[in-house]
């Protein structure tokens, strides 16, 4: 069986490396990316299934980024994951991408299965 791959994006690598040790531990593939540029450039040379992105990251917004990554590709599942609070900033971020999710900071196993549950990345 091949295992569903995850782009996480984050500037901050203890968020990112703990995000993508919980992923792994779900059974799935996971890769890396520090910025909006590089998030670019993963997500077209890796095709992954799901991307779970920052939404304030070096080179510019989270959910600008995915906004250009479905002009390029659709079919995948994109979460925005943020330490905001405000339910009003959290809707309009993931409406102006149109996200299939929000992850909130900080991160917790439960969250992460859950969001990989209700979007049919694990059983």
């Amino acid at each position: 069986m091949i295992k569903k791959k995850v782009l996480v994006v984050d500037d901050t690598e203890p968020n990112r490396l703990l995000l993508g040790a919980i992923l792994a531990s779900c059974g799935l593939a996971v890769v890396y990316a520090e910025d909006t540029d590089d998030a670019f450039e993963t997500f077209a040379s890796e095709l992954p299934d799901m991307v779970i992105m920052d939404q304030i990251l070096p080179g510019g917004l989270g959910s600008d980024t995915i906004n250009r990554m479905k002009k390029l590709r659709s079919g995948f599942v994109s979460v925005i994951t943020s330490a905001l609070t405000d339910p009003s900033d959290i809707q309009r971020i993931v409406a102006s991408c149109g996200a299939d999710g929000f992850l909130p900071r900080p991160v917790s196993t439960d969250d992460i299965q859950r969001l990989l549950t209700e979007q049919k990345i694990i059983p």
